[in-house]
């Protein structure tokens, strides 16, 4: 099943997920949290890739949930709250890896087009300067690969 179709969501469509995710996470309910959770893993299907980049993630923050428990136990916080706090964190997590996991650079900045026409100077400069630098870097890695050649 590999259909692509989170990766070619557009970057406003990726971008509204993302801030209504992250709304509803930091006031949703358990319940609420455990099946939106659970809605953006069934979605994760379309994209298998997303799997690995979701389990990377969790290790990485397991360090800080491991640390989490252990002061909430010390300082006796009340258990519902440490759930409810993690399951958020979990959730917030989920939410990144699936609406930024997948970002195309190329797509990205062509996407972004319409930020040239209503942005200041500066924005216009530094999308201008990573549209320079992704080119460089491209046409270097055709360069060393037909060197190889």
């Amino acid at each position: 099943m590999r259909s692509r179709l989170i990766r070619h969501q557009h970057l406003a469509m990726k971008l509204g997920i993302f801030i209504i995710g992250i709304a509803t996470g930091f006031e949703a309910s358990a319940r609420q949290i455990a099946l939106q959770g659970l809605l953006f893993l069934v979605f994760m299907i379309f994209e298998p890739s997303l799997y690995a980049k979701l389990l990377f993630a969790l290790r990485k923050i397991l360090i800080f949930l491991s640390a989490y428990w252990l002061f909430a136990t010390i300082f006796a916080m009340d258990f519902m709250a440490t759930i409810l706090f993690s399951a958020r964190i979990l959730y917030l997590l989920l939410v990144m890896v699936y609406a930024w996991g997948t970002v195309d650079k190329k797509q990205l900045i062509y996407q972004s087009r319409f930020c040239l026409r209503f942005s200041s100077g500066a924005c216009r400069h530094q999308l201008h300067h990573l549209h320079l630098l992704l080119h460089a870097g491209v046409s270097k890695r055709l360069q060393s690969h037909s060197a190889r050649r």
